[in-house]
């Protein structure tokens, strides 16, 4: 079973439905498995539809309703309209109106809209008002916009005020971005003031933004100051940086202090690192000194990514404080994805305090995604003490989902009371959401404080599936 086999029977059924619509119909309707069941007749039915539209027709209207019947609906009717868009139209909206047909009925106006979209409009009418309606406008209007914008536009404004015309307004202004930039910013510069004004702003900048920056940066100084202002110029920004980091870090030094020029310099800097460390070290160093201590950290992450090793050196060798205290944890956290093995051993060069025990937590949260028992390994040979207490509480936390066991040996081998406690405390409220009654039993014959266990025991059940893992501990 799975996608393979489910695959495999559909191309079968497509292809017993060329030769014997109604006996490879007969084979799928005594499948047991619903899903397998579902494609199958869909399959089959649209196959059908190819060669004799109106004998599928027949076949899949006379089904009883419900979700499959609504699905056959709408794969029979754009099989047919690919064929004869006229006989499928009429046979669609011949049909009694209800809540089965209306996916057919979007399936067809989406494809005429392409064409003769006020054929679609005229069709339109015939669609249920609710969610179904008003997503077919936003159809309409965005296919318009691709062969006739400006008729589309009209179309739009003409309609009543409601949330459907705004749908259609802002998905208009993405379609426009990708067709006419000149008309897009006259149509955005026609909408009122507000979201919907801001959000059109906010595509089109992000659009320009590909081809010229200074044009989206234009649009962007229409929005008020706020969040859409900011996240404009952070989607914007980040391209530019890609390209042009130099010409972003001079539009950057022209911008008030604040959280919108921080944001910007840290896209720079990350952007700027990958190309050129010590070009974007530079440039770091001329910033305002708060600028500049909120860049290193992310500048040597960005080094470390590519030479963990050597922006370990550049850590080493900042003065001792929180900028060299977040570097080393930026640069602990790439070197992890790359080689944990290596992170490890300068997490541990590290002096015990809370500095270390950050990193190790780091390195051991990254490490297990993929090396459980490499990890295990490590752990065993470190030195009792805080920073192997984290490192026993972070690996027994992911050990959860492989093997409870396994999971609870470890915790207990913590030897700070507090930090022992939390992480059984965290173990036992994973394993109460797949099996309460075990887990229960295990709290009551454990030596947890007696509110620990109280608030335990009393957590709702619910549903978990979890696998085993044996082996772990070493």
């Amino acid at each position: 079973p799975g996608w393979n086999r489910d695959s495999a029977l559909e191309t079968a059924a497509s292809k017993w439905a060329a030769a014997d619509p109604r006996a490879a119909l007969s084979w799928a309707e005594n499948l047991t498995d619903g899903h397998t069941k579902r494609k199958a007749m869909a399959s089959v039915v649209s196959k059908w539809a190819e060669a004799d539209p109106n004998a599928a027709a027949a076949y899949v209207t006379a089904l009883k309703k419900g979700p499959q019947r609504s699905e056959m609906l709408a794969s029979v009717a754009t099989t047919w309209f690919n064929a004869d868009p006229d006989a499928a139209v009429e046979w669609v909206w011949g049909l009694q109106e209800d809540s089965s047909i209306t996916r057919a009925m979007q399936n067809i106006i989406s494809s005429i809209a392409y064409r003769d979209p006020k054929r679609a409009v005229e069709l339109l009418e015939k669609v249920p008002a609710g969610s179904a309606r008003n997503s077919t406008i936003t159809r309409i209007a965005s296919s318009w916009a691709q062969t006739d914008p400006k008729a589309a536009i009209d179309w739009v404004r003409s309609l009543p005020d409601s949330i459907p015309k705004l749908n259609a307004m802002q998905h208009m202004t993405w379609s426009l971005s990708y067709i006419d930039t000149e008309l897009a910013t006259e149509y955005i510069s026609l909408l009122p003031e507000g979201r919907m004004r801001d959000n059109g702003i906010r595509q089109l900048a992000s659009r320009i933004a590909r081809w010229d920056i200074g044009e989206a940066l234009k649009l962007v100084k229409q929005l008020p100051e706020g969040p859409t202002k900011q996240s404009t110029l952070s989607s914007i920004s980040a391209q530019w940086a890609q390209y042009d980091p130099e010409g972003a870090a001079a539009y950057a030094a022209e911008l008030s202090p604040g959280s919108s020029k921080q944001g910007l310099l840290g896209r720079i800097a990350d952007a700027w690192a990958k190309r050129n460390v010590a070009d974007t070290l530079t440039w770091a160093e001329k910033l305002l000194p708060g600028e500049r201590d909120a860049l290193i950290p992310r500048i040597a992450g960005a080094w470390a990514s590519a030479s963990p090793v050597k922006a370990a050196e550049y850590v080493a060798g900042l003065d001792a404080g929180e900028v060299q205290q977040q570097a080393a944890l930026s640069v602990v956290r790439q070197w992890s994805y790359v080689d944990p093995v290596g992170a490890a051993a300068w997490a541990q060069d590290f002096p015990e305090g809370d500095l270390r025990e950050k990193a190790v937590r780091s390195v051991v949260s990254s490490w297990t995604r993929y090396d459980l028992e490499s990890v295990a390994g490590w752990i065993d040979k470190l030195a009792d003490g805080r920073s192997r207490d984290v490192a026993v509480e972070t690996f027994a936390g992911s050990l959860v989902q492989f093997d409870i066991d396994a999971a609870i040996e470890w915790a207990e081998t913590i030897s700070s009371d507090d930090v022992r406690n939390r992480s059984l405390g965290t173990i036992v409220s994973s394993w109460m959401r797949y099996d309460a009654d075990a887990a229960r039993a295990w709290v009551d014959k454990s030596d947890l404080p007696s509110e620990t266990k109280e608030r335990l025991k009393q957590q709702s059940t619910g549903s978990y599936m979890g696998r085993s893992f044996g082996g772990m501990r070493q």
